[in-house]
């Protein structure tokens, strides 16, 4: 695989934890506004960004602990 290819996958695996990560965080802190922890909707998005920042992260860990040489 080329340099460049890498890169540009590395840089898409750091936009898209960043996206995930400013997604979780905007989902919890619509439920600390809300301040209603049963609420379904809140629990079930403050799941589902969690799981994908964990994904986001997780690939970009990985990539990152790869030895490319």
């Amino acid at each position: 695989m080329k340099l460049q290819t890498l890169n540009y996958i590395h840089e898409l695996l750091i936009a898209t934890e960043k996206k995930a990560r400013d997604a979780k965080r905007a989902a919890w802190n619509q439920a600390e506004f809300k301040n209603d922890p049963d609420c379904t909707d809140l629990v079930e998005q403050k799941d589902y960004t969690r799981e994908a920042w964990n994904q986001a992260n997780d690939a970009l860990n990985d990539f990152e602990n790869q030895d490319w040489r």
